[in-house]
């Protein structure tokens, strides 16, 4: 009867032992699960400015994407619009959480709205150029008094303000043709369609090769800051921020890092604040119109 009792009690210890580790076992979990599911189930919307065609910035911008996830532990998406317009209408709607966005874009509308340039490329300058075709007949900018010229976008880029600009300023008019895309004006020109086209120093880099043999750059306009990436304030944590730009400016520091922003051009990606878009701002003030 004893030895029964002595049984009894030791199975009700074990029991209550057993409960008690079930018990920290589920609670564990149970947190554990809900410090993992906010950082996992976030979803960052990378909203890029759609200079190039969606396919081609697709293959850039996706493998990045893929990275700052894989670093970060939130989800992060490529999107981008069918025009600058639609990116634009995006922006003002709030549709993107972080955007990579043209200078005067963000200065005009993106900032006020809440956007806050975090980061920049490193050593990467904003550069208006116009470029001819090898061999043409044009040799000086005063050679384009009334030549039909190729712009990527009507007023919506600053690349296109600033050689627009210069050219009104020395009473070089011109006869504009909108092509849509940075690509296509540097294929236009290549191909003889147009005398001269207006671009910029980074998308004109990102050319192949049988292109950009077949062009000369004719002008290039002082340097300014480049595109910001800028976060909208209500929608991340300065904790998600601080992880965020950490990862962007250590990409460098590993292989898969450098490999995806070769593929981007980007040397690396380096701290900014919304003061270095000040040279910017001072340019707006002669670009009211811009679209």
């Amino acid at each position: 009867m004893d030895v029964m009792k002595s049984y009894l009690l030791q199975m009700r210890n074990i029991s209550a032992i057993f409960l008690v580790l079930l018990f920290l076992f589920v609670t564990l979990s149970g947190t554990a699960r809900a410090e993992h599911v906010p950082q996992r189930e976030k979803t960052v919307t990378v909203g890029v400015v759609p200079l190039q065609a969606a396919l081609k910035m697709a293959e850039k911008w996706v493998p990045f994407c893929k990275y700052l996830e894989r670093k970060t532990g939130l989800k992060v998406k490529f999107r981008t619009a069918r025009s600058i317009a639609d990116f634009k209408e995006n922006v003002e709607k709030k549709k993107y959480d972080i955007v990579y966005i043209d200078p005067v874009h963000y200065t005009k509308y993106a900032q006020p709205l809440g956007y806050k340039a975090f980061s920049k490329v490193e050593n990467q300058a904003l550069q208006s150029i116009i470029v001819t075709q090898k061999n043409s007949r044009i040799k000086t900018i005063e050679d384009l008094l009334n030549a039909r010229m190729a712009f990527p976008f009507k007023r919506s880029s600053t690349s296109t303000l600033i050689s627009e600009q210069y050219l009104e300023n020395n009473n070089i008019w011109v006869s504009p043709v909108y092509v849509t895309s940075h690509d296509s004006v540097y294929e236009t020109v290549s191909k003889g369609l147009y005398v001269a086209g207006s671009g910029d120093v980074y998308t004109f880099n990102t050319q192949p090769e049988e292109v950009k043999s077949n062009l000369t750059v004719l002008w290039e306009s002082p340097q300014h800051t480049s595109n910001p990436f800028a976060y909208l304030e209500e929608h991340l944590s300065v904790d998600d921020v601080a992880n965020l730009r950490r990862v962007m400016i250590d990409m460098k520091k590993d292989e898969v890092g450098r490999n995806v922003l070769a593929g981007l051009s980007f040397e690396g990606i380096e701290a900014a604040v919304d003061d270095d878009w000040n040279s910017i701002r001072a340019l707006t003030i002669f670009f009211p119109d811009m679209e």
